[in-house]
């Protein structure tokens, strides 16, 4: 296991780390705080390919980026494309257009 002491901050100030193209700022309320994380389940989701900050799944015909960081733990998605469940934020989904449930 690797362990960083550098923020993921200071590695996008530096120019060691770039967000992928896809990366889409969370949403915030109006009063410019960001709003506290719900999970929602998305089963029947496939891996089909990842870079070094997110993974590319398909979900009913459907591709989605979905960022590491965003994924919960107890995630269960298998590298060879057998369908399985991810934890994410409802406003990652809702975004994505990924059908889920509470």
């Amino acid at each position: 296991m690797i362990s960083f002491s550098y923020s993921l901050e200071y590695a996008l100030a530096t120019g060691f780390a770039q967000r992928h193209p896809d990366y889409i700022e969370p949403p915030i309320d109006e009063k410019h705080e960001a709003r506290s994380v719900e999970l929602v389940t998305v089963e029947g989701c496939a891996y089909e390919t990842n870079t070094a900050t997110a993974v590319l799944i398909t979900h009913n015909g459907r591709e989605a980026w979905i960022p590491y960081v965003e994924i919960h733990g107890a995630s269960e998605l298998l590298a060879d494309g057998t369908p399985g469940t991810l934890f994410i934020p409802r406003w990652l989904a809702e975004v994505r257009g990924l059908p889920h449930s509470d």
